[in-house]
């Protein structure tokens, strides 16, 4: 049980947008009202649990003497969010009223935020998922956030990413799966709680649909790398066309998102190829810097080139279909958290960068030029 008191004597007036953002609870879409406060999402907690009482996570809100007191009973467990959130179109605002509020979680403290609207009590989303044990993936391209309450579909990834634009990142991406040895990659990313870009060709999706599903699920960014490898420079506009159209078909219908960016084989591109990825609103994304892991073959030289080599805001390339890339990612990642890097995807770090690519332009890195 959440036992929380609640003092409205001591508060603090923030600005409330509400937004208009789509809910999936368990795949079925609802409605819920949901503000942005201080860059965070709350929700309306009484609209919450009516929404989660036919489920596992289910809980009462019960508030009385003019919202002087709210209690929560609710499981307890542990908590993920993935992905990034976006604020969508902005059809009002309000003021908030930051009520002084302690959640005790079986005697012990837990983080739960609560505001006061003229519409209601908002929770903040993150904190409440901590708190009931439910999964969080937000999305900023389909602008959504999706709730699984079922604990067979949780995400082994354990606490919430959080960004500092002040800390270096950089944004591991992936060309040329997806393969079974993308698994071993996945159980990597999974380990530690990042995340990555995959530039992935169509030709390959089908056959691997469990690992595009997973890749997608764990909040990975997936984008086109042609449906079959070629190089872009040696095609007319029509071929190029139709490579990116059924490489975005194919991962739209496994994930439900659009690639907002591409990669041409080789980083091969000329105007016609940037001209029909501007066609599909996509940019192209080519790296910082390339350790040639598919050419070395070696785990230590990759791992060694990487660290000797990598910068603030790069896009570093690999390739999923390498195995020694596998070993040497097992590496990578714990070395540069070590050196407080953050592990964002290529959308991720474009908005942490203010950096809003147009249609067919290229992108190397995050750092503004």
């Amino acid at each position: 049980m959440l036992n929380t008191t609640l003092s409205v004597n001591a508060f603090e007036i923030k600005e409330a947008v509400l937004v208009d953002i789509e809910f999936i609870v368990d795949n079925v879409q609802v409605e819920i009202r949901s503000y942005l406060i201080d860059d965070d999402i709350y929700v309306n907690i009484f609209e919450l649990a009516l929404l989660l009482r036919e489920t596992e996570k289910s809980f009462f809100p019960m508030m009385w003497d003019s919202f002087q007191r709210i209690t929560y009973i609710a499981s307890e467990q542990n908590f993920n969010r993935l992905g990034l959130f976006s604020p969508g179109r902005v059809v009002d605002s309000n003021s908030a009223m930051l009520a002084n509020i302690t959640v005790f979680l079986s005697n012990k403290e837990a983080n739960i935020t609560n505001y006061r609207l003229s519409s209601g009590v908002y929770s903040n989303i993150f904190q409440v998922a901590e708190a009931l044990d439910f999964c969080i993936r937000v999305s900023a391209m389909d602008q959504n956030i999706n709730i699984t309450t079922s604990l067979s579909n949780r995400f082994s990834i354990t606490g919430r990413r959080k960004i500092d634009p002040d800390k270096p990142m950089v944004a591991l991406t992936f060309d040329d799966g997806p393969v079974p040895q993308t698994t071993k990659l996945l159980d990597i990313l999974e380990e530690y709680g990042v995340v990555a870009t995959f530039y992935v060709v169509g030709n390959r999706i089908a056959s691997n649909r469990d690992i595009m599903q997973r890749m997608h699920d764990m909040g990975n960014e997936i984008a086109n790398h042609t449906w079959s490898h070629i190089n872009m420079r040696n095609y007319q506009a029509s071929t190029i066309r139709s490579q990116l159209l059924r490489t975005n078909d194919a991962i739209e219908a496994i994930t439900g998102v659009t690639p907002i960016s591409m990669r041409p084989p080789w980083g091969e591109i000329g105007s016609t190829g940037r001209n029909v990825a501007a066609e599909f609103d996509m940019y192209v994304a080519l790296w910082a810097y390339d350790p040639l892991d598919w050419l070395t073959q070696s785990a230590d030289t990759t791992y060694n080139r990487i660290m000797s080599n990598v910068k603030d805001r790069d896009i570093l390339l690999f390739h999923d279909t390498v195995p020694s890339t596998t070993r040497a990612i097992a590496r990578i990642i714990p070395a540069l958290i070590e050196r407080d890097y953050q592990f964002v995807t290529v959308a991720e770090l474009m908005y942490y960068s203010d950096i809003t690519p147009a249609p067919g332009s290229i992108v190397r890195d995050g750092r503004i030029r």
